[in-house]
């Protein structure tokens, strides 16, 4: 299409350098907040939130780290273990490594396997050092997976937690809970 209106443009106003010039010039003023739109809404479904794990601050209870942002704009999104990962569907593991991978981070993807990658990094964190986007290991039964990890939360900070419940069927922020079956807490990032 647009070789036929150049072919017409050219045959009208000849093959004068300065005519064209001006041409180019005016289609880019006319085109460019078309081009624009289309390169913003393109690059919407690829949005990342932007995070320097360096620079999260240690001890601020009032810090809400972008992991949680992340997590957060997945509550009410239904919970399915068979389902995760098609359309909006979500397990405990899946919330947490779709929440990190957000910032740039590759957690594995199943609760006992980020678990174990966390200990073989050496990134837990005891309870007294808990941070907003810090990950909580439960274990409700013997399941032969790594330390019996049976589930994954993301501490929110202030008591709070974000998960994909599987007693709610949906993602859920709540109080923390079951603490005695807390394994393992673990930040799969280095800070400093």
């Amino acid at each position: 299409m647009w070789e036929v209106v150049l072919v017409k443009f050219a045959v009208l106003f000849g093959t004068d350098k300065n005519v064209w010039k001006m041409t180019g010039a005016l289609l880019v003023l006319l085109l460019s907040p078309f081009l624009l739109c289309i390169l913003v809404l393109l690059s919407i479904g690829n949005a990342r939130i932007h995070f320097e794990p360096s620079k999260a601050p240690v001890g601020d209870a009032n810090y809400v780290s972008p992991i949680v942002t992340a997590a957060r704009s997945r509550i009410g999104d239904p919970y399915s273990q068979e389902f995760r990962g098609t359309a909006d569907y979500v397990d405990c593991s899946y919330l947490t490594m779709w929440a990190y991978a957000q910032v740039g981070i590759s957690i594995p993807d199943t609760a006992a396997g980020q678990g174990q990658f966390i200990e073989k990094n050496q990134w837990q964190v005891s309870s007294e050092e808990m941070q907003s986007g810090d990950l909580i290991f439960y274990s409700y039964e013997a399941n032969g997976r790594y330390k019996d990890i049976t589930h994954v939360v993301i501490y929110a900070g202030n008591g709070m937690v974000v998960h994909a419940s599987d007693s709610r069927g949906c993602v859920v922020e709540c109080e923390l809970f079951d603490e005695a079956r807390i394994v393992l807490i673990g930040r799969p990032f280095k800070t400093r």
